[in-house]
């Protein structure tokens, strides 16, 4: 009784080829995961399998065990998980089951990282006079080693080229200081009153 019971389990997870012999579905293979936002990543893979089936992802968070995530159908090569936190670590593994139920080996493991906190820091930007020269902005700090861009909300009172102020007239304007995700940093932004006397 116990070897047609192993025999049942066997047939249950293998399929018979046309040489009439029993092999596992193709494992899919070159699996990738990339961040792409904060909240979101692309997991994309390859398959040499012409068998009609579905693939099954797999997620696990930080140290937790692999759940189920989605099954997609053949022919998917790739998929948008857009349910992820920058401070978060993600590891996606793929099965292909083939439609008698039979499921490959796991791919290998694809891992998106956590991202670290930028921690951009609050900057000022000095008043100013109608007449007065164009000039540097003092940057914030940040842990991100990616450029810092700056934007005016009112460039009728300050035009911005790069990191320096041409003063335009008089009023008020809130500069903001940006970076993006990049690096393994989190997006940063942070904001400085302007003002302009006449």
């Amino acid at each position: 009784m116990r070897n047609w019971t192993y025999l049942l389990l066997l047939f249950m997870v293998v399929s018979c080829d046309d040489d009439g012999e029993f092999s596992l579905p193709a494992t899919p293979y070159d699996i990738k995961a990339v961040r792409v936002s904060e909240s979101s990543a692309i997991i994309s893979w390859e398959d040499s399998t012409a068998t009609a089936g579905d693939y099954r992802i797999l997620r696990a968070v930080n140290t937790s065990a692999y759940e189920q995530l989605i099954t997609v159908p053949k022919g998917t090569l790739s998929y948008s998980d857009d349910d992820i936190t920058a401070e978060a670590t993600y590891s996606y593994r793929i099965t292909f089951v083939d439609q008698n139920g039979n499921s490959s080996e796991y791919s290998e493991v694809a891992t998106v990282n956590r991202l670290q906190n930028s921690q951009m820091s609050s900057f000022t930007i000095p008043d100013k006079n109608v007449g007065d020269s164009p000039f540097a902005i003092t940057a914030p700090t940040t842990l991100n080693p990616s450029p810092i861009t700056y934007t005016s909300s009112n460039e009728q009172v300050a035009k911005i080229g790069g990191n320096v102020i041409t003063v335009m007239g008089a009023g008020t304007a809130i500069i903001t200081a940006s970076q993006p995700m990049t690096f393994g940093y989190t997006s940063a932004s942070s904001t400085a009153n302007f003002t302009v006397h006449p």
